[in-house]
């Protein structure tokens, strides 16, 4: 009967020049610290990491954090080139006054990653060490690690020890020297010079480093072969889109427009005569062919404007917007009528004295009663002050028609104003009183000096408070708009005027026919 072989060899029969094999367990936990180092470098930096099974049960469990997407090195190396930019370096005092206490020039990283606008928003920073890997593949940049003895309470194992003599890594500009002398002589009116605004750009040019490196291409194209692009672009922001709500953050990505600084007057120059902002001067289709950023660029109507145009522009369009929303304002409410006929002007031109004096017949019984408004009681008033109130604008009318003491006050039955606007409504009690106070604007040119004048002062230029009875179709549009309560009210005073005009010149009649005779005495009763 054979015997069965074994299912290992005994150490003491193992030959004497081999060596013992290692367990397959612990050749693999030697190999899977290296292997799980590695990999959670790769998954912090790069964003990527392998896809097993096991990946995907911890992921299942929740044992795995969700991947956090980093960008690649060159899109790092153009942040750190815009926050270390000149432009960079002269608005921020902070990060030029730390430069410059260093011997050489240097700067922590850490700094830079946490105060730097370019950085601002961004989530997540990756670690240091890939950051110096893209500062080394930097024709701008260079980096150094600082190395620092530790502290002794380090030894002794005590907390709380001040970090100040930790080491780290630290960055700066190649040329730093010639930055340092030209820094304190730029001006905000040489940046503004040289910033540009570019429009449609491609659908993959949306995030600061991806303008960076469009830029530069675009500069490079058609230019010098000896010059160099690597400073040209200093800083790069996103203007706010109209959808935006206010008391955003600033946004950091771009809906196809940004604004551009460049270092050089004659870069802006390349950049607007190669791509002008008339699309009839714009680069031939011919260029459509031309690989690279060129060919989408003209493709997408890439265009330039400077800062200076776009300012001008910017107001143009905001007059513009200012004039069409008062259009819109006043057309939403009845404008004024077609002005009476010059004849019957001429003879309502008189003040409000001689309207009282003159007794006012009383409205056809017919007229009065078929209206269900009070006629002839509106007037349209324009070129008023924007920022006055309901009660100056009473207070200045009621001035106009003679006064409180001469009875005016009541004449005015409603000022019908929105702030903001430079015209209003005026609802009056009676005809007579919108008859006077429109002769009495049209003599006389007044204005409002200020929002809260409420008597009135010569105009200094040509605009004048303009004063029109609103008449006819417009009349009755208004009116119809007015609570049937309110138009009640308003019928039974004009109403009331009129009774009250008529009992007036009654007893001055009769006091006239009592003048000539003797009047009778009245027998007191004590």
């Amino acid at each position: 009967m054979a015997t069965p072989g074994f299912a290992f060899v005994p150490r003491k029969l193992a030959k004497s020049g081999e060596k013992p094999v290692k367990p397959a367990r612990q050749v693999a936990s030697s190999s899977k610290i290296a292997e799980s180092t590695h990999a959670k470098a790769g998954e912090m930096y790069a964003g990527g990491g392998d896809d097993s099974e096991s990946v995907r049960a911890r992921r299942q469990t929740g044992r795995l954090k969700q991947k956090e997407a980093y960008l690649d090195d060159g899109a790092y190396a153009a942040l750190l080139e815009l926050a270390l930019s000149d432009h960079a370096l002269w608005s921020s005092r902070e990060m030029l006054e730390i430069m410059e206490t260093n011997e050489d020039g240097f700067v922590p990283l850490s700094y830079v990653t946490s105060s730097a606008p370019a950085f601002a928003g961004m989530t997540p920073i990756p670690p240091e060490l890939a950051l110096m890997r893209c500062i080394k593949s930097s024709s701008v940049l260079e980096g150094r690690m600082v190395i620092a003895e530790p502290c002794q309470d380090a030894w002794i194992g005590q907390r709380g020890g001040s970090s100040a003599g930790q080491g780290g890594f630290e960055v700066r500009r190649k040329d730093w020297t010639k930055v340092r002398e030209r820094i304190r002589k730029y001006t905000s009116f040489q940046w503004d010079s040289k910033t540009i605004y570019v429009e449609n750009l491609p659908h993959s040019v949306r995030t600061v480093p991806a303008v960076y490196q469009f830029v530069r291409e675009l500069l490079a194209d058609g230019t010098d072969p000896g010059t160099s692009q690597t400073e040209s672009v200093q800083i790069i922001t996103f203007p706010f889109h109209r959808d935006d709500k206010p008391g955003t953050p600033p946004p950091t990505k771009s809906r196809g427009f940004a604004f551009v600084v460049l270092l050089h007057v004659k870069d802006a120059e390349h950049l607007l005569q190669r791509w002008p902002w008339s699309l009839d001067s714009h680069p031939s289709q011919a260029l459509v062919d031309t690989p690279g950023v060129v060919a989408e660029a003209v493709e997408l109507g890439f265009r330039c404007l400077s800062k200076k145009e776009w300012d001008r522009l910017k107001m143009e369009y905001l007059s513009l917007q200012r004039q069409l929303l008062e259009k819109t304002m006043t057309s939403s409410r009845p404008g004024p009528s077609v002005r009476v006929l010059d004849a019957q002007e001429q003879a309502l031109r008189q003040n409000y004295t001689e309207a009282k004096e003159t007794p006012v017949p009383a409205p056809a019984p017919a007229h009065q009663t078929t209206l269900p408004y009070p006629a002839d009681c509106l007037v349209f008033v324009k070129n008023v002050h924007p920022e006055t109130n309901k009660t100056t604008l009473r207070s200045l009318f009621t001035h106009a028609l003679g006064g409180v003491a001469s009875g005016a006050a009541d004449a005015i039955d409603y000022v019908d104003y929105n702030k903001g606007l430079d015209s209003c409504l005026l609802r009056l009690t009676a005809p007579q009183h919108a008859r006077a106070l429109v002769a009495h604007f049209s003599d006389r040119k007044i204005t409002q000096a200020s929002a809260l004048d409420s008597e009135g002062a010569p105009p200094a230029g040509d605009t004048s408070i303009e004063i029109v009875l609103v008449q006819g179709k417009k009349e009755e549009v208004y009116w119809e708009k007015v609570p049937e309560k309110i138009r009640k009210q308003a019928v039974a005073k004009a109403q009331g005027v009129f009774e009250d005009a008529a009992v007036r010149n009654g007893d001055q009649g009769a006091g006239g026919a009592d003048a000539g005779g003797k009047k009778r005495k009245r027998r007191k009763h004590g």
